[in-house]
Protein backbone atom coordinates (compact mmCIF):
# COMPACT_ATOMS: atom_id res chain seq x y z
CA UNK A 1 0.00 0.00 0.00
CA UNK A 2 1.62 3.43 -1.58
CA UNK A 3 1.77 5.79 1.35
CA UNK A 4 2.26 9.52 -0.65
CA UNK A 5 3.53 12.35 0.88
CA UNK A 6 4.74 15.59 -0.84
CA UNK A 7 7.49 17.81 0.49
CA UNK A 8 7.78 21.16 -0.77
CA UNK A 9 9.84 24.48 0.26
CA UNK A 10 7.60 27.80 0.36
CA UNK A 11 10.37 29.70 -1.44
CA UNK A 12 8.52 33.03 0.19
CA UNK A 13 8.80 31.88 3.48
CA UNK A 14 11.46 29.71 3.52
CA UNK A 15 9.38 26.99 5.01
CA UNK A 16 9.60 23.02 4.31
CA UNK A 17 6.17 21.48 4.12
CA UNK A 18 5.02 17.83 4.03
CA UNK A 19 1.82 17.33 3.36
CA UNK A 20 0.29 13.48 3.36
CA UNK A 21 -1.38 13.48 0.14
CA UNK A 22 -3.17 9.66 -0.28
CA UNK A 23 -3.03 6.24 0.80
CA UNK A 24 -3.61 3.51 -2.46
CA UNK A 25 -3.74 -0.03 -2.46
CA UNK A 26 -0.62 -1.52 -4.75
CA UNK A 27 -2.26 -4.77 -6.63
CA UNK A 28 0.66 -4.70 -9.16
CA UNK A 29 3.87 -5.06 -7.09
CA UNK A 30 6.18 -4.81 -10.20
CA UNK A 31 8.95 -2.42 -10.33
CA UNK A 32 7.04 -1.04 -13.05
CA UNK A 33 3.40 -1.01 -11.29
CA UNK A 34 5.14 0.68 -8.30
CA UNK A 35 6.68 3.54 -10.38
CA UNK A 36 3.35 3.29 -12.61
CA UNK A 37 1.28 4.14 -9.20
CA UNK A 38 3.64 6.80 -7.64
CA UNK A 39 3.96 8.44 -10.94
CA UNK A 40 0.00 8.49 -11.40
CA UNK A 41 -0.78 9.83 -7.75
CA UNK A 42 1.67 12.68 -8.17
CA UNK A 43 0.37 13.02 -11.67
CA UNK A 44 -3.55 13.05 -10.00
CA UNK A 45 -3.07 15.76 -8.09
CA UNK A 46 -0.99 18.46 -10.97
CA UNK A 47 2.32 17.72 -9.61
CA UNK A 48 5.03 17.84 -12.16
CA UNK A 49 7.12 15.11 -12.05
CA UNK A 50 10.30 16.97 -13.35
CA UNK A 51 10.32 19.23 -10.71
CA UNK A 52 10.97 16.26 -7.82
CA UNK A 53 14.73 16.58 -6.51
CA UNK A 54 14.00 13.55 -3.88
CA UNK A 55 12.17 10.44 -3.41
CA UNK A 56 12.11 8.42 -0.04
CA UNK A 57 11.35 4.69 0.35
CA UNK A 58 12.32 1.47 2.29
CA UNK A 59 15.54 -0.36 1.55
CA UNK A 60 13.77 -3.13 0.02
CA UNK A 61 15.20 -3.62 -3.54
CA UNK A 62 12.65 -3.17 -5.49
CA UNK A 63 12.08 0.04 -4.25
CA UNK A 64 15.91 1.55 -3.68
CA UNK A 65 17.91 -0.61 -6.56
CA UNK A 66 20.01 2.35 -8.31
CA UNK A 67 19.59 -0.04 -11.54
CA UNK A 68 16.39 -1.60 -11.91
CA UNK A 69 14.31 0.07 -8.82
CA UNK A 70 11.39 2.34 -8.80
CA UNK A 71 13.73 5.16 -7.50
CA UNK A 72 15.81 4.63 -11.03
CA UNK A 73 12.90 4.11 -12.77
CA UNK A 74 11.59 7.69 -11.59
CA UNK A 75 14.76 9.03 -12.27
CA UNK A 76 14.22 8.65 -15.54
CA UNK A 77 11.57 10.70 -15.87
CA UNK A 78 13.29 13.39 -12.86
CA UNK A 79 16.83 13.24 -12.96
CA UNK A 80 17.61 15.16 -10.14
CA UNK A 81 14.86 13.72 -7.87
CA UNK A 82 18.29 11.77 -5.97
CA UNK A 83 16.89 8.24 -3.06
CA UNK A 84 17.29 8.63 0.13
CA UNK A 85 15.98 5.92 2.87
CA UNK A 86 13.26 6.57 4.32
CA UNK A 87 14.14 8.03 7.85
CA UNK A 88 10.77 7.69 9.22
CA UNK A 89 10.85 4.13 8.66
CA UNK A 90 13.99 3.35 9.87
CA UNK A 91 13.23 4.98 13.32
CA UNK A 92 10.10 2.43 13.13
CA UNK A 93 12.05 -0.16 13.19
CA UNK A 94 14.57 1.02 15.58
CA UNK A 95 11.55 1.61 18.23
CA UNK A 96 9.80 -1.39 17.57
CA UNK A 97 12.49 -3.83 18.41
CA UNK A 98 13.77 -1.44 21.25
CA UNK A 99 10.55 -1.63 22.58
CA UNK A 100 10.93 -5.24 23.23
CA UNK A 101 13.84 -4.76 26.03
CA UNK A 102 12.64 -3.55 28.87
CA UNK A 103 14.89 -1.14 29.79
CA UNK A 104 14.74 0.58 26.62
CA UNK A 105 11.15 0.61 27.37
CA UNK A 106 11.29 1.44 30.79
CA UNK A 107 13.78 4.75 29.51
CA UNK A 108 11.03 5.84 26.95
CA UNK A 109 8.68 5.82 29.82
CA UNK A 110 10.89 7.85 31.85
CA UNK A 111 11.70 10.53 29.49
CA UNK A 112 7.78 10.93 29.04
CA UNK A 113 7.28 11.36 32.51
CA UNK A 114 9.98 14.02 33.14
CA UNK A 115 8.90 16.36 30.18
CA UNK A 116 5.62 15.95 31.46
CA UNK A 117 5.96 17.31 34.62
CA UNK A 118 8.18 19.44 32.96
CA UNK A 119 5.41 21.44 30.43
CA UNK A 120 2.91 20.92 33.65
CA UNK A 121 4.40 24.09 35.55
CA UNK A 122 4.56 27.41 33.81
CA UNK A 123 7.68 28.25 35.87
CA UNK A 124 9.46 25.11 34.75
CA UNK A 125 9.03 25.56 31.45
CA UNK A 126 10.99 29.02 32.29
CA UNK A 127 13.93 27.37 32.91
CA UNK A 128 13.59 24.61 29.87
CA UNK A 129 12.08 27.11 27.12
CA UNK A 130 13.96 24.92 23.97
CA UNK A 131 11.25 22.05 25.15
CA UNK A 132 8.66 24.31 23.25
Amino acid sequence: MPVSTVRSLQKRQDVIREEFVEFQSAVDLTVEGLAGKILAILRGHNLNVQHMVGQGYDVAASMAGCFSGVQKKIRELAPVATYVHCASRALNLVLNAGSSVSDIRNMFGTVREVTRFINDSAKRRVYLPELH
